[in-house]
């Protein structure tokens, strides 16, 4: 539950401490006699105790029995539906909370119902939702702060900082909008600016998972990337020749936002192939890539991105689609395929699904399975198993052991790779990587990224 949620939330459920729990049947007989306000102390004493399952069987009994028009119990009713995942029936609760609500609820029902919207990925719903939240009540707080995210999601940035700013300034509770504030400064590409926000934010509220994630996605927003290869191929058993390739990359981000990034690179690429004697060849080519990315609720988000190489064998594309979920505050689930044609080189089809922990101190540990053919045709299924952990304020570790199946032969490989944080995002980072097959693959990755 995002924390925009769990503040509407709390807005509705306002939960005494000692509250006893009585049985359903009880308040349902007073619901007979028109003592709605007796089944919603119930409800909540259900909630208190840990079960809202037996508050949201409470409220369907009663509701089914005489529709229930209390504002007060719509609201609630329409909060437990949602958080059973039954979305379309929590919108139209919230719906006919509107009609039911007085001149001072009806920012709450408005905002309830933004949100319900927002998961559904109706986002232009839920931004006309929270706009009728604030007309009724232009100081809401939690209609200002939800408005303010949809906006950063849509790449309405301007609008988006304003309402942030607007937010900082009312001395309430400010962490929102640093992490909001941060967020824009990504798509901005300032980097010490989104560090100062994100830490700003930890500091009042440790266990934030958006300001963690947020640190952890400056990492990849760069303007710049320059990064160096050396790698050396032979035989399984050692015979055949040997290759040493130096290569190296750059690329280039001009912006990134919610709505996608434009990504320049023209790069050097080593190709080594499954034949142990052949000699491996290195291959310049030019790349550029356009991606979307857009988050479609507060759990879900989704990415695809085409790529258009161009080498002395010609032109092909490479295209991805990724989509991910946040299952709770630290557990993510993704999935993927990559497919496209390079000329003189093969087709490529892969299928990828993981699921990932992030921990504090910047620590992760996931689980990836692969499967699919690589360009030059050779089928393969693979589980990739990786772990990062910080060391101190800026050097982050990760290990990554990898085991699979081609057509013809196992494979095993390992990594362990280091990236030290210099100030304002910038970071160096080295890869040390062992591959062994049919051939075997050893070799240092070293670069540089900066620019953010």
């Amino acid at each position: 539950m995002s924390s925009l949620t769990r503040v509407c939330f709390s807005t509705v459920i306002l939960i005494g401490a000692n509250l006893s729990v009585v049985g359903p049947t009880v308040a349902a007989q007073d619901a007979d006699m028109g003592g709605f306000a007796d089944v919603h102390e119930e409800a909540l004493r259900f909630v208190a105790a840990g079960t809202p399952e037996r508050a949201l069987a409470l409220l369907r009994s009663v509701d089914t029995a005489r529709p229930i028009r209390d504002p007060q119990l719509i609201l609630l009713f329409g909060t437990l539906v949602r958080a059973a995942g039954e979305l379309d029936s929590a919108i139209e609760m919230f719906e006919r909370g509107l009609d039911a609500s007085s001149p001072e609820q009806i920012a709450t029902a408005w905002t309830e119902l933004a949100v319900t919207r927002s998961w559904t990925g109706d986002l232009p719903g839920a931004e006309a939702a929270f706009r009728s939240a604030l007309d009724s009540s232009p100081e809401s707080r939690p209609a200002r702060t939800g408005l303010a995210r949809i906006l950063r999601w849509r790449g309405e940035t301007a609008e988006a900082e304003s309402l942030y700013r607007g937010l900082l300034a009312d001395g309430g509770d400010p962490v929102e909008a640093m992490v909001g504030m941060g967020f824009l400064a990504i798509g901005a590409l300032q980097g010490r600016e989104a560090i100062a926000w994100f830490d700003q934010a930890l500091a009042l509220a440790p266990d934030n998972a958006e300001a963690r994630d947020g640190l952890g996605r400056i990492h990849d927003a760069r303007r710049l990337a320059l990064q160096w290869r050396v790698t050396r191929a032979e035989t399984a058993t050692g015979v055949g020749r040997a290759e040493w390739v130096v290569s190296a990359a750059y690329r280039v981000t001009p912006q990134g936002t919610a709505s996608g990034t434009l990504n320049l690179a023209p790069r050097a690429q080593d190709v080594v192939v499954s034949d142990p004697n052949t000699v491996t060849s290195t291959v310049f080519h030019w790349t550029a890539s356009m991606g979307w990315a857009q988050q479609l609720s507060t759990s879900w988000n989704a990415a695809a991105s085409v790529e258009r190489v161009s080498s002395t064998s010609g032109a092909g594309y490479l295209g991805t689609l990724e989509s991910g979920r946040r299952l709770s505050s630290a557990w993510n689930a993704s999935a993927g395929a990559r497919g496209g044609h390079l000329p003189g080189v093969g087709s490529e089809l892969m299928g990828w699904a993981g699921v990932t922990r992030v921990g504090s101190a910047r620590r992760s540990a996931g689980i990836t399975a692969f499967y699919g053919s690589d360009l030059r045709g050779t089928w393969s299924r693979s589980a990739l198993v990786t772990g990062s952990t910080g060391i101190g304020d800026r050097l982050t570790v990760r290990v990554g052991v990898a085991k699979g199946w081609t057509s013809s032969v196992g494979f095993h490989e390992a990594t362990i790779a280091g990236r030290w944080g210099l100030h304002g995002g910038h970071e160096l980072v080295a890869e040390l990587f062992r591959f062994d097959g049919a051939y075997r693959r050893s070799g240092l990755r070293v670069g540089a990224k900066i620019g953010l």
